[in-house]
Parts: structure tokens; C-alpha cells; sequence
């Protein structure tokens, strides 16, 4: 079966394969949000939850 080169000369016209990134747990996004912000993560999560609201 032939294969395309479209995704190969892509490849070379647009630069590398797009890595992926590994996403983030949301217990790793509230630690880094209670670090950040100097707020225990409780509060943080309480307010994720109003701002929802």
C-alpha cells in the first residue's frame, strides 16, 4: 500500500512532531496553586467550586 507524504512534508515545512505533554493531576494543580499563592488548598478548592457556581 503507498503511503502519503503529506504528513512527512509537513513534518519538515511546519518543524518537529508536537511532543506530548504530560497533563497534571488536579491534587498537582492545587499544590501548585497553594505554593504559589501562599493559601492552604482547601481554600484554593472552595473557591475553584464558587467561582463555578
Amino acid at each position: 500500500m503507498p503511503l502519503s507524504l503529506l504528513p512527512l512534508a509537513g513534518m519538515f515545512i511546519f518543524g518537529r512532531k508536537k511532543k506530548k505533554e504530560k497533563k497534571k493531576s488536579y491534587k498537582e494543580i492545587l499544590k501548585e496553586a497553594e505554593e504559589k499563592f501562599g493559601v492552604p488548598a482547601d481554600t484554593v478548592k472552595e473557591l475553584a467550586h464558587i467561582y463555578i457556581i
